[in-house]
């Protein structure tokens, strides 16, 4: 017995709770871009959800937008990477691109899920579109991404944000008494 939840929009569809999985490597990418960003984990995991399904390669037939936040090439370019380069982006690559788009648009911390989605479908925090049918940002918002936020809270409840992968340095030698560094010795004069 598979559980749906309904999700609505332009169009209405139900989803398979199955579907809206994210590996652990994915979940947390997602923890950390969310953090960078300034937002939920389970916030930033809906907005992906309900923008690509989390799928790097899908395009919407209407405006030609592609990736997890469905972004232009002109968006794209803004960040020195060429159009057909972001369409052959990882999940991880498209999403460090997804916290430069958060930043170069006035997304701050603190901000609202709803402003957060606004920053992705109207180009910023306090921005609003209407589509061909009449659905303004606010409302795609309440239909699409909210419903989806408490779901993606139960999936990454307790976890904690990994560290960042430490830059490897170069050993060092020891020091102290343990070193085999010995003081140079001046002679009496």
């Amino acid at each position: 017995h598979t559980r749906y939840i309904s999700v609505t929009g332009v169009q209405t569809c139900a989803l398979p709770i199955s579907d809206l999985q994210f590996s652990q490597d994915q979940m947390e990418a997602i923890m950390q871009a969310a953090q960078a960003i300034g937002l939920k984990p389970e916030e930033l995991a809906a907005i992906i959800q309900a923008e690509s399904g989390a799928d790097t390669t899908r395009t919407n037939p209407v405006s030609g937008r592609v990736g997890l936040i469905q972004m232009s090439p002109r968006e794209v370019e803004s960040f020195g990477v060429k159009w057909e380069d972001y369409k052959k982006m990882s999940f991880n690559e498209q999403l460090n691109l997804v916290v430069k788009y958060f930043k170069q648009r006035g997304f701050k911390p603190g901000m609202t899920a709803e402003q957060a989605y606004r920053t992705v479908h109207a180009g910023n925090p306090s921005g609003s579109t209407v589509d061909k049918a009449g659905v303004e940002t606010g409302q795609y918002f309440r239909d699409k991404v909210e419903p989806l936020i408490p779901i993606y809270g139960q999936k990454f409840k307790g976890k904690t944000v990994p560290p960042a992968v430490p830059v490897s340095t170069p050993p060092q030698p020891p020091v102290g008494p343990q070193s085999s560094v010995r003081p140079v010795q001046t002679p009496p004069r």
